[in-house]
């Protein structure tokens, strides 16, 4: 008798958690996983922050200041690396020839949102380029953030990131569970 209760009990178990996995798929589970994280019911040892780099209006150095948009791609994913720092990996292509090492930062709010970054620009590891290519895999002294809505920026080299006419590439942010 104990065996067959236990085993109703892990059936209802597994049950649960399939449910659970399928409602993790779609626009509402996004929507649930940001609830889920704001009540502390997931944390971020489960979650991610993801997108895709787009590229920006750029002012070019022409006589009237023409505006062009730049090419630009790529990803971006942060994870918690521990309670005090977070893991960024991140690909870009960017309009750049030479090798040369790119600020970024992580900022509060959508791309073009003007925003503060989360801590200095200079706090953030460059991203090295070569021949319009760049990698960068690094954890960072900041806590993993489980509400709110972020972008990561990526600067033109040579400039501190003071405003939006220093953004080269943006990627908003949306949070979800690791892997998915």
């Amino acid at each position: 008798m104990r065996f067959n209760t236990v085993c109703a009990a892990s059936l209802g178990l597994l049950a649960l958690a399939a449910s659970g996995c399928a409602s993790s798929q779609g626009g509402a589970a996004s929507e649930s996983i940001a609830a889920d994280a704001a009540s502390g019911k997931l944390g971020p040892a489960v979650l991610q922050w993801s997108g895709n780099f787009r590229p920006t209006q750029q002012q070019s150095g022409t006589f009237g200041g023409e505006l062009a948009r730049n090419q630009a791609s790529g990803t971006v994913v942060i994870t918690a690396a521990n309670p005090a720092q977070i893991r960024v990996r991140m690909s870009a292509n960017l309009p750049v020839t030479d090798p040369v090492r790119l600020p970024w930062a992580m900022a509060p709010g959508a791309c073009g949102s003007n925003t503060l970054p989360l801590m200095t620009v200079a706090q953030f590891p460059e991203m090295t380029m070569s021949n319009g290519s760049g990698r960068l895999d690094e954890v960072v002294s900041l806590p993993f953030p489980t509400v709110g809505t972020y972008h990561v920026n990526v600067f033109d080299a040579g400039t501190s990131g003071a405003d939006e006419s220093d953004v080269m590439a943006c990627a908003d942010l949306s949070l979800g569970r690791r892997g998915g």
